[in-house]
């Protein structure tokens, strides 16, 4: 505990401050006290915002002050911190196109990193990703452990818009696009799962702590699961994460 600081953050919020190094340790940690605020239900919580070393609490000051809230949650963490757990995680698989239309860069990472493109797509989807946090698009997840040896630098001009659903890279890391905006990142591929989806009972699919299971798959079988998720007969895969 004497690693993370409690800072004031604004007149209603408290950052709780870990170690400023970006690993699975420190991802852990933040994670474990993310979920065990969420499971106590403060009712002068109004928001909780984790990052890759911050864990920032937003509560009603007219309820309580930062030094009440430090104390909630500094036992919150005393509690969390002396259970021998892991924090729960999922597995989210999303099928992806590769390549073609909707993948229009994946041509240059692979000729930039001396590959064939099948090269790319089998190193891009051989591991599990986790997601160390959500930003800078509502649902962006931020994901961990590609492989280096496919890192390509961001675009030197982003695009205007870049579209829902695609699956890009940008330096050692890689994402999926939760809805269209402009963005430089490298993309290869498009899933037709809708990670950010306002018509369901919890809108954003991805959350911080899930891994994330790219599953290649062909134009045909893309257009598919297009069609079946609009017709509301696709199930989208995600199963509890393995210890």
């Amino acid at each position: 505990m004497r690693d993370i600081q409690y800072v004031p953050f604004g007149e209603n919020g408290i950052k709780i401050v870990f170690p400023n190094h970006i690993s699975q340790e420190i991802h852990e940690r933040i994670l474990k006290l993310y979920q065990s605020v969420k499971r106590h239900t403060v009712e002068s919580i109004t928001d909780i915002v984790p990052s890759y070393t911050v864990l920032t609490v937003y509560f009603n000051e007219t309820l309580t002050s930062f030094n009440q809230m430090k104390e909630k949650l500094e036992s919150i963490w005393a509690s969390a911190d002396a259970r021998d757990e892991t924090p729960s995680s999922r597995v989210v698989t999303l099928p992806v196109y590769y390549g073609g239309e909707v993948g229009e860069d994946l041509p240059k990472v692979a000729s930039a990193n001396n590959f064939s493109q099948e090269d790319v797509i089998n190193l891009h989807s051989s591991r599990d990703y986790l997601t160390y946090m959500i930003g800078f698009l509502p649902g962006f997840p931020y994901l961990g452990g590609m492989d280096e040896r496919i890192a390509t630098p961001r675009l030197e001009k982003p695009r205007g818009r870049v579209e829902a659903g695609s699956v890009g890279i940008a330096g050692s890391q890689t994402g999926v696009y939760p809805i269209g905006a402009p963005g430089g990142w490298n993309i290869i591929g498009q899933t037709p799962i809708p990670i950010v989806d306002f018509t369901r009972e919890e809108p954003f699919l991805i959350e911080m702590g899930d891994y994330i299971r790219f599953r290649p798959v062909q134009h045909k079988e893309y257009e598919e699961i297009k069609q079946r998720i609009k017709n509301g007969s696709y199930t989208i895969e995600i199963v509890d994460k393995e210890a």
